[in-house]
């Protein structure tokens, strides 16, 4: 590997890298924004599969992925406001030093290890009422 993909691929992990600081000592932050869609797949869908005849045979199962979902455009969000914040407080001028494509992609992979995280809390609780979830990738990618 050259210098120059040496170089950005380490300002990409350095972000990254921060990132999973920051999850690491607060990991209160993770558990707080992954109450809402817990309680969506735990609370919302069970009651609403006994109360509601939406032609679903498994209200649970068929809520769970829209939950992923829903958390993943709140998280986007976040990070888009959180940039903004950064921007405004400096702390992104500092950052600049580095190309912007590699800000780019590290904070979207930054990103992408906070969301990881609730996924994997939010996919737990569905599990654990009952939600009947696939790890075959061909049906993943069919949809």
């Amino acid at each position: 590997m050259n210098y120059k993909k040496t170089k950005t691929f380490m300002s990409i992990l350095a972000m990254v890298e921060m990132e999973l600081r920051r999850v690491w000592h607060d990991p209160v932050e993770i558990i707080t924004r992954a109450v809402q869609p817990v309680l969506w797949v735990t609370v919302f869908s069970v009651v609403m599969a006994h109360r509601v005849n939406l032609g679903v045979q498994d209200y649970t199962s068929f809520i769970a992925p829209g939950v992923v979902f829903q958390s993943a455009t709140f998280i986007a969000l976040a990070y888009g406001i959180m940039m903004v914040f950064e921007r405004e407080s400096g702390v992104l001028k500092r950052l600049l030093s580095s190309p912007r494509a590699n800000i780019v992609i590290g904070r979207t992979l930054a990103g992408s290890v906070r969301a990881s995280t609730q996924y994997i809390i939010v996919l737990a609780s569905a599990a654990l009422v009952s939600a009947k979830l696939t790890d075959n990738p061909l049906l993943l990618i069919a949809g």
